[in-house]
């Protein structure tokens, strides 16, 4: 079998929604026309199957902030909730529960967040 190494590598790229998707990190919903970002990767589990790795673009502009202005380093797919909290910064967490409430998450999934404001993260 002759298999082409760099297949397996994520391809990224930015879209416009022709239609609603679900963002993979703050579970909300991507509307028709919104901008977001994909990752494309062959599953190593199987040989012909790929997963696609969608994030909002305010979840994308989050983890970017978080990389550069908090110094954390590049936020994994799928890990931006852990890096959130584990940002501890005020000004990352009141970003993220702004990021929930625009997405319409309800109000029992945002309130963790809330809570971890209250108790006065710096």
């Amino acid at each position: 079998m002759n298999e082409n190494p760099n297949n397996k590598l994520p391809h990224y790229r930015q879209s416009k929604a022709r239609h609603p998707h679900a963002c993979q990190e703050c579970r909300g919903r991507i509307e028709q026309g919104e901008t977001y970002h994909s990752w494309s990767e062959q599953d190593p589990r199987w040989t012909r199957r790929w997963s696609v790795t969608k994030r909002c673009a305010d979840c994308d502009g989050l983890a970017k902030f978080i990389e550069v202005d908090c110094g954390e380093g590049a936020v994994a797919l799928k890990h931006l909730p852990d890096a959130v909290i584990k940002s501890g910064c005020r000004e990352v967490l009141v970003r993220w529960v702004a990021i929930l409430q625009k997405r319409g998450l309800p109000a029992e999934l945002i309130q963790p967040y809330r809570e971890l404001l209250q108790e006065g993260v710096q």
